[in-house]
């Protein structure tokens, strides 16, 4: 049985001007698509279902509302990653506390677009030993 992930992060809400990851190579936002994007598609082979939702700071309401959605549409999930986007900033702060508090759910916290997998490999038991074995393959 495969894994669920939410992969939550500004997405298509994100602004021109990001706040600064630990990687210099995706400073802009096509870069930040693209990274996740890449990141996304290494989890699905590697047997993760991944949910992605973005969130729209200006909108609270309607992004934790959808939030609640993704999270009634199962039972259970096994991992959520918030992106540094949203983490980030510190005027999306508020935001971030309510999706944090509301989930009950085993979070991870990316510090940039294509630590996705790091990420998850941290906070899920087990993936460190398939990464040993060179199953886990980067883009």
């Amino acid at each position: 049985m495969s894994k669920t992930l939410i992969l939550a992060g500004l997405g298509k809400y994100a602004t021109p001007n990001p706040p600064s990851s630990s990687n210099p190579s995706t400073t802009d936002v096509s870069s930040i698509k693209a990274a996740v994007a890449a990141q996304t598609s290494t989890l699905q082979s590697l047997g993760f279902t991944c949910h992605n939702i973005d969130l729209n700071p200006n909108d609270a309401g309607d992004s934790l509302y959808r939030l609640e959605e993704v999270l009634m549409s199962q039972l259970r999930w096994d991992g959520f990653v918030i992106g540094y986007g949203l983490r980030g900033n510190k005027e999306y702060t508020e935001l971030f506390e309510k999706v944090v508090c509301g989930s009950g759910l085993r979070f991870g916290f990316s510090t940039r677009p294509d630590g996705l997998v790091d990420t998850v490999e941290r906070i899920l038991p087990g993936k460190e030993r398939e990464r040993e074995r060179g199953r886990v393959m980067r883009r």
